[in-house]
């Protein structure tokens, strides 16, 4: 029976795309290079799921920016925290979704790819510590190695005391269910991008939770593992 539902976190369960995508779009136009929509959508397609670090050394690569990306990741990140303070949302359907896993007894967690800052911003805006607890991990708790790697949604399911196969996965990124696979994970994979082509490798895609009925879900899924 499956245990617990591990969670991504941007673009998961947090609305934070127009935020990032407008901190890359600034951090072009700094650098002089114009932000047309074609840009933005190229490099939106190769960074998303990746750590900050890894989405700046892409940046650097596809615009020819010539500043080291330990500098590209700072200015980066500080032109996105900035912009947290404008408001940043939960993803339509979350919290009801969450709720119901609750009243299920199913555990829940965050492995997202984030840094502490991130997640510290986050939390400052909406508190998502009301639904994990201290059940949320970024890339700093697994040393910077992120998503695809597997470690950061091991270590969650590790802290949760959950067998990695009995775990539910949420995620919006190639790079994300490439991760929780590889961790023996069932991965759902959640369209809030409107590119298909990021979840297409999911165990089962969704456009929003609203797809999800939670009772049917858990009940295939049990069915599925008692049939192996």
């Amino acid at each position: 029976m499956y245990k617990a539902v591990i969670f991504d976190m941007d673009g998961t369960i947090v609305d934070t795309e127009r935020v990032w995508g407008a901190a890359t779009c600034k951090l072009l136009e700094e650098k002089r290079i114009p932000c047309t929509p074609e840009l933005l959508q190229l490099i939106r397609t190769h960074i998303q799921g990746l750590d900050v670090v890894n989405s700046c050394r892409v940046i650097k690569e596809i615009t020819g920016m010539t500043d080291d990306v330990k500098t590209l990741c700072e200015e980066k990140e500080a032109l996105a925290h900035g912009l947290y303070e404008a408001g940043i949302t939960y993803l339509e359907g979350f919290v009801e979704f969450h709720n119901k896993l609750r009243e299920r007894g199913i555990k829940t967690a965050i492995a997202t790819n984030a840094r502490s800052l991130t997640i510290h911003l986050t939390q400052n805006a909406l508190n998502i510590r009301h639904f994990f607890g201290e059940h949320v991990y970024g890339l700093d708790d697994v040393a910077g190695k992120g998503k695809p790697n597997p470690d950061i949604y091991l270590l969650a399911a590790s802290k949760i005391n959950v067998n990695p196969q009995l775990c539910v996965v949420v995620e919006d990124s190639a790079h994300g269910i490439a991760a929780g696979q590889a961790a023996g994970m069932f991965c759902i994979g959640i369209n809030s991008s409107g590119n298909k082509a990021q979840t297409q490798h999911a165990d089962l895609m969704i456009d929003g939770y609203a797809d999800i009925n939670i009772d049917m879900l858990f009940e295939s899924l049990d069915k599925d593992m008692k049939g192996h």
